[in-house]
């Protein structure tokens, strides 16, 4: 038995093999999602906010590393995985919750130590005066942030190649939509033919089908990056931080539906409590960031 529809080791979810060590389709989409997330920042960062892209690019080499571990610490914390087997990367157990958690905690730390260099501070001139401004952190928090989005509706397929992120079960007539816009991923919402599949103390056998939530998680995404970054950020009205608060808004939102279709057995209680946190964080810093200390 299995508790996931395919399972990690599946040879669905291996994309290919150099000798015999498989590279997973997981690996090679979630690295995807990353480099397009970065690249739409450092994109947005010199055209849309004119500042310099390299503290934004840098910002990636301390991150990177520390949103794996804080993903991993957040698996482990909330019994998806084992501590025993933290760095076991391999074996899975990411969660995005504790990613974003600790890339924010980094942001930190990182950009008001790097935004103090004079290179990176700009001279304003104004009626006949120069001043010199450094730029704000909430700046490279509009144009980075809602990135993560990108990032995560891409990687969500690659839990799809991995037969998780399923939701509670469900009969096969209520997801003939899917059948029929999507067969290939409609085929992948019940086990293999022989294959049982452990949930929570039940056993599911072939023709049991389950929500598709890492593609309801993956549409709902790019529809909030497209309002956020096409629609909202183009108001003169939204200050400077407000962008990046919608983000821990709106994905709040998202993670408390998503989680709220998941099989019960695979309900955690302390990332409902994260999801709460980012949420109220978020209204929180939009209030403050919008009205209460404006800055632009």
């Amino acid at each position: 038995m299995t508790d996931t529809l395919f399972g990690p080791n599946s040879a669905f979810s291996i994309a290919f093999k150099i000798g015999n060590f498989p590279i997973y389709w997981y690996a090679i989409i979630s690295i995807i999602g990353y480099f397009t997330a970065i690249c739409i920042f450092l994109i947005v960062l010199s055209k849309r906010y004119k500042l310099s892209a390299d503290v934004g690019f840098y910002y990636i080499f301390f991150a990177l590393p520390m949103i794996i571990l804080g993903a991993r610490f957040w698996s482990c914390a909330i019994g998806d995985a084992e501590w025993k087997e933290f760095f076991n990367f391999r074996n899975g157990g990411l969660a995005v919750q504790g990613g974003v958690l600790f890339g924010v905690i980094t942001a930190l730390i990182y950009f008001p130590l790097m935004l103090r260099r004079p290179k990176y501070h700009v001279r304003v001139h104004d009626n006949g005066n120069v001043y010199i401004k450094r730029p704000s952190m909430w700046i490279y928090a509009d144009a980075i942030v809602p990135t993560i989005l990108i990032g995560q509706a891409i990687g969500r397929w690659g839990n799809f190649f991995n037969g998780e992120i399923y939701g509670a079960p469900v009969s096969s007539q209520s997801l003939a939509w899917l059948q029929t816009i999507m067969p290939g991923v409609y085929n992948h919402m019940t086990p293999a033919a022989g294959i049982d599949l452990s949930v929570g103390g039940e056993i599911y056998r072939s023709g049991q089908y389950f929500q598709p939530l890492f593609l309801y998680e993956s549409f709902l995404n790019i529809i909030t990056f497209t309002v956020i970054y096409g629609v909202l950020a183009e108001f003169e009205e939204m200050k400077a931080g407000t962008i990046c608060c919608l983000y821990f808004i709106d994905y709040g939102i998202i993670r408390f539906i998503m989680e709220s279709l998941r099989s019960p057995a695979f309900r955690f209680t302390a990332t409902f409590i994260l999801n709460g946190f980012l949420l109220g964080i978020g209204v929180i810093l939009f209030i403050y960031c919008q009205w209460i200390n404006p800055l632009f």
